[in-house]
C-alpha cells in the first residue's frame, strides 16, 4: 500500500513540491535582503552626497582641516561603498568575472578601506593637535599641509596593496590569469607565508592605531579636566568627537576577527 502511494506521488511529481516551495522560500528572502540592501546603500550615498553638496557649498568648510578629512572620508567611503556594492550583487547572482579585473578591483577596495582607517586617525590627531596644542594648531593645520597630509595617507595606504600585487605576481602562475572567478582579496594570497604576512600587518596596524587613540584620548581627557570655562567646553566636545572616531575606527576594523581566526587556522 505504501509503495503504491509513493509511486502515485512520484507521478504526478507530488514529492517534489516541498523542496520546490522550499527553494522558492529561500530566493525569495535572498533577493528581499538584496532589495534592502540597495535600498540603505542608496540612502547612504543620498546622505553622503547631501554632506558633501553642503561641504563645497561654504568657504569656512573647504578651508578647515577637520572638516576636509570628513569630506575626504564621506567622498572614499561613498566610493568603497559602491565597490562593494557591486561585488556583493556578484556574489548574490554567481557572476564569475576576469582574474585580471578582480585584482584591480579587489586592490582599488584594499586602498580605499585603509584610507578610511588611517583618515579617521588623523582626524583624531588634528582634534589632540587642537585642544593641547593650541598654539601650534594654526601653523599646523594649514590647507597646504592638510593635503600633503592626505597624498601621505594615500602613499601609506597604497604600499601593502603594491607589496601584495608585487608578490602574487611572483607567485601566480601564467594559467591563473585566464581564469574567472569572483572578486575577493583572497586572491591574491596564494601562499601560506603570504596569508601569514597578511596576518602579522592587520594585528600590527590595529596596535598602532589603538595605541594612537588611547594616547589622544587620555591627553584630551587631562586637557578637559585642567581646562576651564568656555575651554573645558571645547575639550569636553573634543572627548566626544574622538569617541565617534573610535568607534568609526571599531567599524573600520570589523574584518580584525576573521584575521585573528585565521591566525590560529593557519
Amino acid at each position: 500500500m505504501e509503495t503504491s502511494v509513493v509511486e502515485w506521488c512520484q507521478q504526478f511529481n507530488l514529492l517534489k513540491i516541498p523542496y520546490k516551495i522550499q527553494g522558492w522560500h529561500v530566493r525569495c528572502v535572498r533577493q528581499l535582503k538584496m532589495i534592502i540592501v540597495q535600498i540603505l546603500v542608496g540612502i547612504f550615498l543620498c546622505v553622503n552626497c547631501f554632506m558633501l553638496f553642503t561641504f563645497f557649498k561654504k568657504e569656512f568648510f573647504w578651508t578647515t582641516t577637520r572638516y576636509i578629512l570628513f569630506a575626504h572620508t564621506l567622498m572614499n567611503d561613498s566610493v568603497l561603498l559602491v565597490l562593494t556594492d557591486f561585488v556583493t550583487l556578484q556574489f548574490s547572482f554567481n557572476i564569475l568575472l576576469p582574474v585580471e579585473f578582480c585584482i584591480v578591483l579587489c586592490m582599488i577596495m584594499e586602498v580605499l578601506s585603509r584610507t578610511t582607517r588611517f583618515v579617521i586617525t588623523a582626524m583624531c590627531l588634528e582634534r589632540y593637535v587642537a585642544i593641547c596644542l593650541p598654539l601650534r594648531h594654526v601653523d599646523i593645520s594649514t590647507l597646504r599641509r592638510t593635503l600633503a597630509g592626505i597624498l601621505i595617507v594615500w602613499a601609506l595606504s597604497s604600499v601593502y596593496a603594491i607589496i601584495d600585487l608585487f608578490v602574487f605576481i611572483a607567485t601566480a602562475p601564467p594559467s591563473y590569469y585566464a581564469g574567472k572567478t569572483y572578486c575577493s582579496y583572497e586572491i591574491l594570497l596564494l601562499t601560506e607565508w603570504h596569508k601569514y604576512m597578511r596576518i602579522i600587518r592587520a594585528h600590527l596596524e590595529f596596535v598602532v592605531i589603538g595605541i594612537i587613540l588611547v594616547f589622544c584620548y587620555i591627553k584630551i581627557t587631562i586637557a578637559a579636566r585642567a581646562a576651564s570655562g568656555g575651554n573645558k567646553k571645547s575639550s569636553s566636545k573634543a572627548q566626544k568627537t574622538l569617541l565617534l572616531h573610535t568607534m568609526q575606527l571599531l567599524l573600520c576594523l570589523n574584518w580584525l576577527p576573521g584575521y585573528v581566526h585565521r591566525s590560529f587556522y593557519y
